[in-house]
């Protein structure tokens, strides 16, 4: 099937595909949904929601399309149900598509021990890995996108396991308005790395805590640089962002999380302060304690033509 939402102009919407139960099937922050395979037969629920909350008093009008092809495919992808036990030292291998869009690995650790966790495409695929650390109750210990941003597409994790105890290990793909929804094959492998003089790869995700600025630049081959921080329900924060050098126009996402992997809460392009291009979240209420992830790019991404430095600086009200 295909979901298309077209709204009043200046209205960003946001799709979401839920089967009966809310269990989330497939979203959109572009509103479209295009070439989706339904997983069972049953009732499914379409949410569609503005992007960024709603932006005036009187409401904007939409238009929602559903269309379908009218075709089974021939050999249906079984649907993973349930986490998928992994050892130290094993590679267990799966497929990412519209049937299975992430698939959740678990393993027992003990506290101090170094891992490496690597998700790469198989031969022939085009999947564009993403992959999560959690513990248990669903807290994200860890994430990464690219081993080497927008060079090396296969996601990698090294780091110490804070407690003993059981981890989950998401396995799943990069969505965001700069890419296409990709699906393929994939090859997992958790690896015990205590002792060995081992450099982790994902220094793409840089922490940051209440209070602190730090630097970094936005390119043609490094359009969008992460940082993580810790939060408290309740907390009032504010992210800044100050363009100095080259012609940036800076842009700013927050995302909380989730078991369902990074939710974006927020999105700011130009700040409402006056005419500058730099951007800026003011007084965002966390919802929830435990990780947010910021990430700081440009305008239009990867086909923007911005680029120079910048400091980003986390707020705490």
């Amino acid at each position: 099937i295909d979901l298309t939402m077209t709204t009043d102009p200046g209205v960003d919407s946001v799709l979401i595909l839920a089967d009966q139960t809310l269990n989330e099937v497939l979203s959109s922050g572009t509103g479209e949904l295009t070439g989706i395979t339904i997983p069972a037969d049953g009732e499914y629920l379409v949410l569609a929601a503005p992007r960024f909350g709603p932006v005036e008093a009187t409401g904007s009008g939409y238009i929602l399309a559903l269309s379908g092809a009218g075709e089974t495919s021939s050999t249906p992808t079984e649907v993973i149900e349930g986490p998928q036990p992994i050892n130290m030292g094993q590679t267990a291998r799966g497929v990412i598509d519209d049937t299975n869009v992430s698939i959740t690995y678990t393993f027992s650790g003990t506290a101090g021990t170094q891992v490496r966790i690597t998700m790469e495409a198989a031969a022939g695929s085009t999947l564009d890995c993403y992959m999560e650390l959690q513990s248990t109750d669903g807290t994200v210990i860890d994430a990464n996108d690219d081993i080497d941003p927008g060079v090396i597409r296969n996601s990698q994790i090294v780091t110490e396991l804070p407690a003993d105890g059981e981890y989950q290990i998401l396995a799943s793909r990069y969505v965001g308005d700069d890419a296409e929804i990709t699906s393929g094959a994939f090859n997992l492998t958790l690896e015990n790395v205590t002792g060995q003089d081992i450099t982790p790869l994902n220094t793409d995700i840089i922490p940051l805590s209440y209070g602190e600025s730090a630097t970094g630049e936005v390119n043609d081959e490094q359009y969008l640089l992460f940082y993580v921080f810790d939060g408290t329900a309740g907390d009032i924060v504010s992210i800044q962002i100050d363009n100095q050098s080259g012609n940036l126009d800076s842009v700013l996402y927050l995302y909380q999380s989730s078991s369902a992997g990074w939710v974006e809460m927020a999105e700011n392009d130009d700040s409402a302060t006056g005419a500058t291009f730099d951007a800026l979240l003011s007084n965002i209420v966390l919802p929830v304690t435990g990780k947010y992830l910021i990430a700081a790019g440009r305008y239009d991404l990867e086909t923007g033509t911005t680029s120079g430095t910048f400091s980003i600086t986390l707020i705490k009200q």
